[in-house]
């Protein structure tokens, strides 16, 4: 029952709830002794240093896909606020049509909800672009090194890079449904504004 209460609240309440997850990478992050989490750190030997460079390059393209996502949803969210402008008109023919008062409050703030829904959801992805769009890096004298210390090097910023990218992946995610739940509150209020019913 927790579990699908607590699924039913990220789904309402996205950012909030990935709040608290980002905040747990950002302090493995800081901590240098949270990194220490590889099981091949024993075997370095053993590994090239090209693997190292694949997989340091490959969180950088990830990066980049997600700064992509992000750039898409805030295009998206240009779109929805004209839907919004427009819904505007809605409203009036809700208030037209019906002279139930508790139905004018109810269509006010699904609208409200939906502008605010898509308030968070160019917030949540401007600050992927802008807030969250920093990288560790490999210094440039270790560029063209090959060993341990290197190595290690390489390792440290593969995960500091990877909680990072955990990160932009929770952000856009809520972006994501944010867009989602705005487009709810605007087909609930289609929906209201079409019923069947004859003028009162």
């Amino acid at each position: 029952m927790k579990k699908w209460l607590k699924k039913v609240f990220e789904q309402i309440l996205p950012t909030i709830s990935y709040i608290k997850a980002n905040r747990t990478l950002k302090e493995k992050i800081e901590n240098p002794d949270c990194q220490s989490n590889s099981s091949y750190k024993a075997n370095f030997d053993q590994i090239s240093i090209d693997s190292f460079r694949q997989k340091y390059l490959e969180a950088f393209d990830t990066k980049n896909k997600f700064e992509d996502k992000a750039k898409t949803n805030v295009i998206g969210i240009t779109i929805a606020i004209t839907l919004i402008t427009a819904s505007s008109g809605m409203i009036n023919t809700i208030i037209n049509r019906f002279s139930f008062i508790w139905l004018h409050w109810t269509a006010f703030f699904i609208l409200l909800f939906a502008i605010l829904y898509l308030l968070s959801a160019g917030i949540v992805a401007i600050k992927v672009l802008f807030v969250e769009n920093t990288m560790s890096v490999v210094d440039l004298i270790d560029l063209s090194s090959d060993n341990n210390d290197t190595k290690i090097k390489y390792d440290d910023c593969i995960n500091r890079n990877i909680s990072r990218n955990i990160i932009r992946n929770n952000l856009v995610f809520a972006s994501y449904i944010c867009i989602r739940n705005a487009l709810i509150c605007l087909i609930m209020l289609l929906i209201l504004m079409t019923i069947p019913i004859a003028s009162v």
